[in-house]
């Protein structure tokens, strides 16, 4: 465990120095943008570090090829799943919230007119364009530059804890870890505002709800795939898609983030929540079978 608590002080020490230099330091919005995006590496720069501190020949026990033709499957799993449950969670909130839901793509004509200064006369292809890019050329592109978390969590972290716990408990703590390193972005307003009840505690709590479930997904995903590439991928297109449920949002519709309708919500976290209890349940099944 040792080693461990050093990689978490590593990750955590270099992507909250940046973070919170943001919060404290008036920086331009191009350095700030920089020091947002950059600490997404540093859970696996921390993994190297390790592999210099251990002097091990290997820093991760999962392969960093993509290995393509032999996880076609899961690939498509990583790229599909994400996308459906991205949708489902959207659904399920504005079936709670219906108030809330927006056709017009107002929200979207409100973004037109601060951009060009008038309103667009088909909103509805410019809405199909985005949807179109967030499913289909996004979170390839992106892939790279979630591959750094994903080579630190899912490549270094998972695989240590299991060494140390049940793979049921690694799977919950590998994801509430992740939570919780986002706390500086969550108090910056990252996924729910800085306008809401309970700020910024019940935004860190809902965002490692949803660590939480995206995390086994993004673990059981390398654990069969054995290459950190599909969870890279399905981390991509979570992301990728995080803004598409907004489209739909009435333009009034502001208040109610830490419920939805992203993926990141609380309620339209659940088909996520589902999965990974389901995913968790069956690996309890599995161990109690291996000691009958």
């Amino acid at each position: 465990m040792k080693h461990i608590r050093i990689y978490l002080f590593f990750s955590f020490f270099l992507a909250w120095l940046m973070w919170i230099s943001i919060i404290y330091f008036k920086l331009s919005d191009t350095l700030s943008s920089v020091l947002t995006l950059v600490p997404m590496f540093m859970p696996a720069i921390a993994a190297l570090i390790m592999k210099i501190i251990t002097k091990s020949e290997r820093a991760l026990l999962v392969s960093l090829e993509p290995q393509i033709n032999e996880n076609i499957k899961w690939y498509l799993v990583a790229w599909l799943l994400p996308i459906i449950f991205t949708f489902l969670g959207a659904f399920l909130y504005y079936c709670i919230f219906r108030n809330d839901f927006d056709l017009t793509f107002g929200r979207l004509q409100q973004e037109i007119i601060n951009k060009t200064g008038q309103l667009s006369d088909n909103p509805l292809r410019i809405a199909n364009s985005k949807i179109l890019s967030a499913v289909l050329f996004q979170p390839f592109i992106n892939v790279f530059l979630c591959l750094g978390e994903e080579i630190g969590w899912r490549g270094f972290l998972f695989p240590a804890l299991i060494q140390h716990t049940s793979r049921s408990k690694a799977y919950i703590l590998v994801g509430v870890i992740w939570g919780v390193w986002h706390t500086p972005l969550t108090i910056m307003g990252h996924n729910y505002g800085l306008e809401y009840f309970g700020y910024p505690w019940s935004g860190i709590f809902t965002l490692c709800i949803f660590t939480f479930s995206s995390g086994v997904f993004l673990s059981w995903l390398t654990e069969n795939s054995l290459t950190i590439w599909p969870a890279a991928l399905a981390h991509s297109t979570i992301n990728s898609m995080g803004k598409i449920p907004y489209l739909f949002l009435n333009i009034t519709g502001s208040s109610n983030r830490l419920f939805g309708p992203a993926i990141t919500g609380l309620i339209s976290a659940i088909p996520m929540v589902i999965l990974a209890s389901i995913l968790i349940i069956k690996e309890n099944k599995r161990c109690v079978k291996q000691n009958d």
